[in-house]
């Protein structure tokens, strides 16, 4: 796949933006996304919900990582 996307960032000075390439924009996303469900696991473990090691997490996304983009998810 080729193309371009544009990352913007925020920080203490306001948001930057910069043109990438769709797989560092893929990237990007995917390390977004492992942070947010991490610290959701971490938040639901601190309630008494789960016991969920970093390696059942990692597991979970490599499993949803491998399934095509355009079949939903059947449990």
């Amino acid at each position: 796949m080729t193309g371009v996307a544009i990352l913007a960032t925020v920080n203490g000075e306001g948001v930057s933006m910069r043109q990438v390439s769709l797989n560092e924009d893929r990237e990007v996303r995917r390390a977004m996304a492992l942070a947010s469900l991490r610290e959701s696991w971490r938040r639901a473990e601190a309630a008494g919900y789960s016991n969920a090691s970093d390696e059942e997490i990692n597991a979970e996304i490599d499993r949803i990582r491998r399934m095509p983009e355009d079949e939903p998810e059947i449990d």
